[in-house]
This record gives C-alpha cells, structure tokens and sequence, in this order.
C-alpha cells in the first residue's frame, strides 16, 4: 500500500472559490464556462474579448419581441441582470460594442443568441398518487419486467436486454434498489425479503466472478463493458474500463455486507479500493478510461471522481480505517483544483466520448453530487453551504426545464431518420417540469430529475428553504405523471412513444434511480407531517 500524505481542506481557500464576486458564466478562476450553453435560467455574462481601445462597452440586447434593450458597461463581461427581468420567455441575441473617447465606435466584442428559459414559479400540476403508492409501483414494473425475472431465475444478465453490456452499471443500481425495496417490506414478509436479497447477492456474485483476474493492472475490477452490449457497440470490449463503475459496485457490495453481515461483500469491496490507491494520481484522481490488462489509458481525461470519493467514505464509515479517508479527501482535492475552480463539470459517461474541450459536454451529475458531498461531509460550515447553493444553482440553470423550451417554436418532427434523437421532437412532447442529462444528450432522462429531486431535498433538510422542497415535489409529481398503469416509468420524458420500440429502450437503472427519489420524497413527507403534528 503506498504511502499517503495527508490531506489538509484549508477554509481560507473558500473565499477565493465563491462566485458571489463573479458574473454568471464565470467560473472562480476568471475563466467562462458558458460557451457552449443554449440556454439559460438566469442573467448571464460571457466570454466576449476586449476590444483596441475602447474604453466602455455598449450592449444591445434584443428580445423575442424585437425590442432593444440598452446599457453600458465599463467590460465586455457585464451580466444582463440590469435588463434581465425585462425580457419576455423566448430567444435573446445579445450584441456587445467597444465605445472610444468621444463615442468613437471600436468594434465589435462579441455576439451570443440564446433561449431565456422560465424560472421555477411553483404552479406545477399535483402529483397524481402519494409517492409512497409511486414508488411501490414502479418496483412492481421492476419485478416484472423480463430482465428481472431472467435475473431472478439465472442470477446473470438477461442477454436479450440490450443494456446487459452495461453490467456493473446496471447491476450495481439493481443491487441497492433491492436492497432498499427489502427494506421498505418489513418484518411482515420476511420469505419475499430473502427471496431478493438473494437475488442481489446472486447480482453481486456475478460481477465478482467477471471482475479482472489478481495480478493485472486494474485487478479486481468489475467490467464496465460486457461483449456486445447496446446494439453490439461495444464488442471485444471487455477489458475497457471506466473507472466510475468499479466504485459504483464497490459501494454497493458494502451495503449488501451491511445487509447480509457476509464478509465476502466487504472484503470484495476492499480489494476493489486497493486497487482504486494504487492507480490514484498525483492529483488526486483518476485516469476516466484504462485497460484492465495493460493499464494504458484510452484518452487523457481524467475522472470526476465523486463516485470513487462515496466509496471510499462509505467503507471509512462501516471500517473506521483512517486511510479510506485519506483517500477520498485526495480525491476532493482534485475537485476543489479543478472543477470547482474552472466549472468543467465534464459529462462522463459509458456510452458517450470522452470530451475533447472543456466545458463541451456539461452536466449536472458531477456538479450536484459536489453539492450533497458538501452538505453531509461539512455540516454547519456556511462557507461549504454557500459553494453548494451556487452548484446547484449551475446545474438548474443548465439542465431543468420547468417549461418547454422554445415553445410554440419547437421544430417539427420531420421525416423519421431512425436515430433516437427523432423521438425527442417536437419539444411540446415533453413532459415538464423536467430534467435534461447532459449537453450530448440534452433531452429529458428520468434519472436526471431523480439526481435534482434528492439534491433539492438535501438543500431543503439543511437551509429549510421551502423552494427547495417545493422544486423536489414538482419533479416528483412530474415523475408520477409519467408512471403508466403497470408502475412503469420510462427514461425519456417523452410523451406518446411506445415501450417497445428498440430505439427508445429502457435504461433499467434510471427507473430505479426514480424509484428511490420518490421513496425519498414519500420519507421527506413523512418527516415533514410528523413534525407538524408535534
């Protein structure tokens, strides 16, 4: 085991990192992360260049009524707030001009066209059953579903489910959604609980046996790719590795161990972390994408290593052994340095490209992870809750739409041209309000309104903010709007598309994610009536 130098999380860098001195669209190092961006909850400000000689920058802002909006700024980074409230829901071109002495006109700084999109204003339709009901219904579609039963007879992926090439992903969110649903059955029906424990443990002894031998690089590993996988993307691809899935796994075996008291879990999860301290970098992180047999890295990006950093918490916890600490706070080293000072909160994800630039593929997963990690790891620190507040302020403004974007300007469909994008159009099929994945997948997932449903509610049980309970609800009533008869909730929030169709297929582990956001929301409600009832 190598030797770790222990990491000191100095307070006096937290003012450096706040934003509350920085216009929206810059990050705390100075730098814009909005390039990429289409639209935008909040009044933002851009990366546009200084212009030779000017000495003030006049900015014409042109709404979706053909209405010109002026001001004047000594940069040519100013936010739009002055006239923000002024513009109506729609597009905005922002025009931005170099003034000299005189009034001499300099040249142009910059231009940006975007969609002003609606802020949240609570009037939501209700939820259509309490999300305790929803929750059991959707594990009911869950057990029925035929991947399920074929892993409850076989203990192995269902072959003919497309995304069985997923294996740790997928099996690990089964993992804990059983082990949450055995939970929430009780005592009253002990045989229907063994029964799915055993299932999980069967899941669980399945990615054990398929994991990288002893002795190779990524020893220990569970496999992020199985042969053929998601339209047979990914053949021969087995000892492709990305390093979130591991970690994924890892914490769910010691929640099983913590289930079942069998230390083979727990002791699979600590040689999983061995391997996680060998390959560790100076940094603090992790290379996202390496061979299991030769360790060689597919791509120079490296992980946003929240999963890993959970982990690695989650085995301090139940172990008490200091140095799964120490690790982790490594790890938040890394994203203290990197994507909470530059905001490239980069989407990484099996099935998508490593990005190529920063700040090209954005998404909220990593940013609202940050923020809950804040939340429980430094409880009571304002300085923390305010670096939270702003992430999940990023990750709203980007990645939640509580209206349909583009209204009644929504292209058409168009003639269908087999891919899955064909299905997220027009945007009026969308349900809101909603969630969107990342920008190389802006479209309505399930699992990304789970990730703000769990966020808001964490912010909410420490602020006591209502809007933050409120944002939580209205997802969660949108998800119930979704549910169909059987309890089942498809990935994509789109209405009107039909369950079998193979290029609109269900991410397994995404339903689940929902399942437990609405056990989460069904809690957090309990809660709130017990209180109120004292």
């Amino acid at each position: 085991m190598m030797k770790m130098k222990k990491v000191m999380l100095c307070c006096a860098t937290f003012a450096a990192l706040s934003l509350n001195a920085l216009e929206w669209g810059q990050a705390p190092n100075g730098e814009f992360w909005n390039g990429y961006a289409k639209r935008f909850i909040f009044a933002p400000a851009f990366g546009f260049k200084a212009v030779d000689g000017a000495v003030k920058y006049v900015y014409d802002v042109t709404d979706d009524r053909h209405r010109v909006h002026t001001f004047e700024a000594e940069t040519p980074n100013a936010s739009l707030a002055s006239v923000w409230e002024k513009l109506p829901v729609g597009y905005v071109t922002v025009v931005c001009r170099g003034v000299g002495t005189g009034g001499a006109a300099k040249g142009e700084a910059g231009r940006r066209t975007f969609w002003k999109k609606s802020a949240f204003d609570g009037s939501y339709p209700p939820a259509e059953r309490t999300f305790a009901l929803a929750y059991m219904r959707v594990m009911d579609a869950y057990l029925n579903m035929d991947q399920t039963k074929y892993l409850v007879r076989h203990g192995r992926p269902d072959p003919d489910y497309y995304l069985s090439g997923y294996p740790s992903k997928m099996l690990s969110s089964q993992i804990e959604a059983l082990l949450l649903y055995v939970r929430r059955l009780g005592g009253c029906h002990l045989s229907v609980r063994e029964k799915y424990l055993g299932v999980a443990k069967r899941a669980a002894d399945y990615l054990i046996a398929e994991s990288v031998p002893a002795g190779k690089p990524l020893e220990f590993f569970t496999r992020t790719y199985a042969n053929g996988g998601e339209y047979g993307r990914f053949v021969d691809q087995e000892d492709r590795i990305m390093l979130i899935y591991p970690a994924r796994c890892g914490d769910a075996f010691v929640k099983l161990y913590e289930a079942t008291k069998d230390r083979k879990y727990l002791e699979t999860a600590e040689r999983i972390a061995s391997t996680y301290m060998k390959l560790q970098g100076e940094d603090g992180t992790w290379f996202l994408l390496q061979n299991a047999e030769t360790g060689k890295e597919y791509s120079p990006n490296r992980l946003q290593p929240y999963p890993v950093i959970a982990f690695f918490e989650t085995l301090f916890l139940v172990t008490g052994k200091p140095v799964y600490r120490e690790i982790a706070d490594r790890a938040f080293a890394f994203v203290e340095k990197c994507p909470m000072r530059d905001w490239n909160w980069e989407g990484q994800f099996e099935d998508v490209r490593p990005a190529s630039e920063r700040w090209s593929n954005l998404t909220k997963h990593a940013a609202c992870e940050t923020a809950t990690y804040l939340l429980r790891r430094f409880p009571g620190d304002v300085a923390r809750l305010a670096q939270a507040e702003e992430l999940v302020r990023f990750s709203e403004d980007q990645f939640v739409e509580w209206t349909i974007p583009y209204g009644d300007r929504a292209e058409p469909n168009g003639p269908d041209d087999g891919s899955w994008k064909y299905f997220c159009r027009p945007y009026s099929k969308w349900m809101t309000p909603c969630a969107l994945e990342q920008y190389n997948c802006y479209h309505p997932i399930d699992a990304s309104a789970d990730r703000f449903i769990n966020t808001y509610l964490a912010l909410w049980r420490v602020t006591r903010k209502s809007v933050y309970l409120a944002k939580a609800r209205a997802l969660g009533a949108a998800a119930t709007r979704m549910q169909e008869a059987d309890g089942f909730i498809n990935t994509w929030w789109i209405r009107g598309v039909e369950r079998t169709d193979d290029r609109y297929h269900t991410w397994v582990n995404c339903m689940l994610a929902t399942a437990q956001a609405l056990d989460n929301l069904a809690t957090e409600e309990l809660t709130t009536k017990t209180e109120n009832e004292r």
